[in-house]
C-alpha cells in the first residue's frame, strides 16, 4: 500500500502495524493439532449420525411391508 500515494496517505503506519501484530499473535495462538482433532471428530460425528438415522428407516420400511 505504501507504494500507492493515494493509499499511502490514507493508512496510518503505527496503526496498521498494531493490527498486524494484534492478528500475528491471535493466529500464533491457534492450535492446529486441536482444530484438525474437532474436525475429524465432527466429521465422524456426522457420519455416526447418518448411519443410525438409515439404520432406522431401513429397520422402518422393513417392518412396514412385514419383512422383518
Amino acid at each position: 500500500m505504501a507504494q500507492n500515494p493515494r493509499l499511502a496517505a490514507r493508512t496510518d503506519p503505527g496503526a496498521t502495524q498494531a493490527e498486524f501484530e494484534r492478528a500475528r499473535s491471535y493466529l500464533a495462538g491457534i492450535d492446529i493439532k486441536d482444530r484438525r482433532k474437532g474436525q475429524i471428530l465432527s466429521v465422524l460425528g456426522s457420519v455416526a449420525f447418518d448411519l443410525l438415522v438409515v439404520t432406522i428407516l431401513v429397520i422402518t420400511v422393513l417392518r412396514w411391508r412385514g419383512l422383518a
